[in-house]
């Protein structure tokens, strides 16, 4: 996908975001995108390559380092940025069914009710993909330590493992935690704006009905009152004749 393809997409959706999604937006742009593409690759580059063991067993140090890292931390960040993105989709889709049937682009109706699923969605999936984190590096922990102590076979015994800029890694995975917390947090927010919106909808149309209501019945009112009047009014003009 071309960046001028994805340059549309995001401007349609931020054409139809709330205030509150244009911040969750900025933020997965700014502080995720942007930060994975420039620091993580740097951060990680050397994840592997320069992790060690005081050993020299065949296949130890490939195991170790599987043991404690299951999933490259790059790859775990990229499929959850993919993945959270995924619901935005949504949004998208019902932004094209509305051209097409030549809708209005006002936050209203249905439109209000699919950023309400999907704003849900991307909260369920954020909070999902922080507790799937930390289960997978449980045995690492938040504070990526600089040895790790190993005895997966291969291993002739309990070996020491030492891991690479383990303060940088630190750091940088806190960083993404925050993230993700701020991602969490607004979305929370977006679904109390949103169903706020939308309950205020539904009583401005209440209040709508009931004065039109009101206003129907006020002339059905004088109808009556000016039906009621019309023998009274034929019969003074009958004496006015006479």
């Amino acid at each position: 996908m071309s960046w001028e393809i994805l340059q549309e997409l995001l401007g349609k959706v931020q054409n139809h975001e709330t205030a509150v999604g244009k911040v969750w937006l900025s933020i997965v742009l700014i502080f995720r995108l942007l930060m994975l593409v420039v620091v993580a690759e740097e951060v990680f580059e050397d994840e592997q390559d320069k992790f060690v063991c005081n050993t020299k067993q065949p296949g130890c140090v490939t195991v170790c380092y599987d043991y404690f890292f299951p999933v490259s931390p790059i790859r775990f960040w990229a499929i959850q940025f993919i993945v959270v993105s995924t619901p935005t989709l949504f949004i998208l889709v019902h932004i094209a069914s509305r051209h097409a049937r030549a809708q209005t682009e006002e936050l209203t109706g249905g439109l209000i009710f699919t950023h309400l699923i999907t704003v849900v969605f991307k909260l369920l999936l954020e909070c999902g993909s922080v507790v799937i984190y930390l289960e997978i590096y449980a045995k690492v922990g938040l504070v990526i330590p600089r040895l790790l102590k190993c005895s997966e076979v291969p291993c002739p015994s309990r070996t020491d493992c030492f891991v690479p800029r383990a303060s940088e890694k630190t750091a940088f995975s806190g960083f993404m935690l925050l993230v993700s917390g701020m991602c969490a947090f607004v979305n929370l927010l977006e679904l109390l704006y949103i169903s706020f919106k939308k309950c205020r909808e539904k009583n401005s149309r209440s209040e709508m009905t009931k004065q039109t209501m009101t206003t129907k019945n006020m002339e059905e009112c004088e109808e009556l009152k000016k039906v009621e009047n019309a023998p009274s009014e034929i019969k003074d003009r009958e004496g006015d004749d006479a």
